[in-house]
């Protein structure tokens, strides 16, 4: 799925070009999302709620799955969708990282994890330098950094989901529906995203008219 949402995304911006509307694809994408867990919820008869003590975590997390998305689609301006994959296989060793630095669980490594994240590492790497010269657009340093970027946030959210957790543990709560967290995430994310879109000056046309067949359906492989 993830491999599918980055081909798609890439498609689409480039479809959209020259018009730089990674936000605005952003955006969409988590409406459409966020309606498809609203249904998947309604369907199953169970409307998710959050608890109190979880609400500023649940923003936090919304917050960093955000950010992750915008960087990956901002990504994908400058670098081509199968290296910005690569890239994003190094999201473990972040993820380590961050749990490590903050002393949370899932901090500890085994020497065998350590091994697999050293490999992640020399692969990704060496995926990166191999990339031909005459293939590399005038953004393309600028991509790997945004791409890395995206791995930084998705990795916050992964700790922060697991703190919401512990936090829930420690107050005798229910532990987190994943498609609580999913809708409240997207629901969060797609009002963020549509002040700033609107703020960046709003919509293309084909983005939303879907006028295009094929927008659409790359929209929603995309989302």
């Amino acid at each position: 799925s993830s491999a599918a949402c980055t081909t798609t995304s890439k498609q689409l911006l480039a479809l959209l070009s020259p018009q730089h509307c990674a936000l605005q694809l952003t955006s969409v994408q988590f409406g459409v999302a966020m309606l498809a867990a609203a249904v998947v919820s309604f369907c199953s008869g169970k409307m998710p709620l959050l608890p109190y003590c979880v609400w500023p975590l649940a923003g936090a997390i919304a917050l960093s799955y955000t950010a992750g998305f915008v960087l990956l689609n901002l990504s994908l301006l400058y670098i081509h969708a199968s290296l910005a994959e690569t890239v994003r296989g190094l999201e473990p060793l972040c993820s380590a990282a961050i749990a490590c630095a903050l002393g949370v669980r899932g901090g500890r490594l085994s020497a065998r994890a350590l091994l697999a994240l050293v490999a992640l590492v020399v692969g990704g790497t060496l995926s990166a330098l191999s990339q031909p010269a005459s293939e590399r657009s005038e953004g393309f340093y600028l991509g790997l950094l945004l791409a890395n970027g995206a791995n930084l946030a998705f990795a916050f959210r992964g700790t922060l989901t697991t703190a919401a957790q512990d936090l829930l543990a420690a107050e005798n709560e229910r532990p987190l529906d994943a498609n609580a967290i999913f809708l409240y995430q997207h629901a969060m994310g797609f009002a963020a995203t549509v002040l700033l879109s609107v703020g960046a000056g709003g919509y293309p046309s084909r983005l939303v008219s879907g006028e295009s067949r094929e927008v659409v359906m790359l929209l929603a492989s995309s989302a």
